[in-house]
């Protein structure tokens, strides 16, 4: 599991690092995970600070800020009120929890491809495989393409396959 902070200085510079990259013990669950990040957060005395988690849409994303919330709130106080005895948090669980827009965007395209019916880069590739084309032809011979490989989106992706094949 891959942590990297975002934070802003003081002048107002924008700031990022990998805090940490570990290899969770055992299974990929929210505890483990949720215990990765309080052990780092702690180690680093950034505890409070901790405003929001940036990650794909898996389910366990989900309940690893639940599991870090609760842990967080042994130590934190969850409202702000005049007779607040500890330090205020600012993680608010799932709330502060934030979709990866760039995993979003990929799984919106491959769905968008898969009605167009475009077939996937492994398809496109052993297509081209099958393609008998000296690489000192140029251009490539798309008439060789079986009819169901024709469609402009495998078209493109054998182009970007053969030419990327080339020295």
């Amino acid at each position: 599991m891959a942590v990297i902070g975002h934070w802003i200085t003081p002048s107002f510079e924008k700031r990022e690092a990998l805090l940490d990259f570990v290899e969770l013990v055992g299974p990929h669950s929210s505890k483990n995970m949720a215990f990765s990040v309080m052990n780092l957060l702690q180690e680093l005395d950034i505890t409070p600070k901790l405003l929001t988690i940036t990650g794909d849409n898996a389910g366990n994303n989900g309940t690893m800020c639940d599991t870090l919330h609760a842990e967080l709130s042994q130590l934190y106080d969850d409202e702000d009120s005049e007779f607040r005895l500890r330090p205020l948090m600012r993680f608010r669980s799932r709330p502060s929890f934030i979709r990866c827009p760039a995993h979003v965007i990929n799984l919106i395209c491959k769905d968008i491809l898969s009605h167009f019916g475009a077939g996937s880069v492994r398809e496109a590739k052993a297509t081209l495989d099958q393609i008998s084309v000296a690489k000192s032809q140029l251009p490539l011979n798309l008439d060789s393409i079986t009819p169901r490989d024709r469609n402009a989106i495998v078209k493109i992706r054998l182009l970007v396959l053969w030419i990327a094949r080339s020295p």
